[in-house]
């Protein structure tokens, strides 16, 4: 890769004489996986291993074959270096913080994903899950009669499984765009779909999230072959906390204004929305 382009990764989301807003701003982030990290990778490498910026977490691979490559268009997501996952590549924390034991507290996830093949069940990520039985916060696509649509759920053997299924039916084709978000705040589930509500479900009980399972990217555990995400997810943003409340609309408003920005999807963002022409800045 040439420095110029090592350059571009680097600084394309700074303007002259100006700071950009970033998750560091956003109270109780966990985990923030940026593609700043990835450039010094080379095209097609085997991704291994995707360091959080905030120090936290670190997703990793050991088995060569289940790794995403990484790919790199000047047509999607702004000429990023970004991994792309095959079906059974996933990335995976086997010894998640404690700071993701939320409890019956607020949790709230986005990322910036592009799809690839047709999954009837196509999980983006899966925190604290290694079986059925191990309570977990799941997002992900789901296939139900009238289509596909983004799902968000808390599960688990102890509580009631909470669902909150979007309403936008997603296209049937690949290579399609999103930036996508869940959130449960104050026994509320929330899905957004490109900086607009897509749905909500109120909660009588909320789950008791405090495990040590593992946290995974591009599938739901790390044994299970049936529910893979495939395409690119080119960033992700974890935060939670075992309070209640801890983000609102201005600061969702502001994460999906960086993210679309930073990853060169502004243009999915209704015009409505108040980061639409530009990325928020401090």
């Amino acid at each position: 890769m040439k420095s110029s382009s090592i350059t571009k990764q680097l600084t394309q989301a700074l303007p002259p004489r100006s700071r950009l807003w970033t998750p560091n701003n956003l109270k109780a982030v966990i985990t923030w996986l940026t593609p700043r990290r990835l450039f010094r990778l080379g095209l097609g490498t085997g991704f291994s291993r995707w360091r959080d910026a905030k120090g936290n977490t670190q997703f990793v691979q050991t088995d060569a074959s289940k790794r995403p490559s990484i790919t790199q268009s000047k047509t999607v997501f702004k000429g990023l270096l970004v991994p792309d996952f095959s079906s059974g590549d996933f990335l995976a924390d086997l010894t998640p913080t404690d700071k993701l034991d939320v409890g019956d507290g607020d949790f709230y996830i986005m990322a910036a994903i592009r799809t690839g093949g047709s999954v009837a069940r196509a999980t983006i990520i899966s925190l604290q899950r290694e079986n059925f039985a191990t309570p977990c916060i799941q997002l992900h696509i789901t296939q139900t009669r009238a289509g596909k649509f983004i799902n968000g759920e808390v599960l688990g053997a102890s509580f009631p499984a909470q669902s909150v299924i979007g309403t936008t039916e997603l296209s049937s084709s690949s290579n399609t765009v999103m930036l996508v978000y869940f959130e449960r705040i104050n026994n509320e589930l929330n899905v957004y779909l490109n900086g607009t509500k897509d749905n909500s479900a109120a909660v009588a009980s909320t789950g008791d999230i405090d495990n040590n399972a593992a946290s995974i990217i591009g599938n739901f555990t790390t044994t299970a072959t049936g529910q893979p995400f495939v395409g690119k997810i080119a960033e992700v943003v974890i935060g939670g906390s075992t309070r209640k409340n801890i983000i609102g609309v201005k600061q969702r408003q502001l994460l999906e204004g960086y993210m679309a920005h930073n990853c060169g999807i502004a243009s999915v963002l209704p015009d409505s929305h108040p980061y639409k022409k530009g990325p928020p800045r401090v």
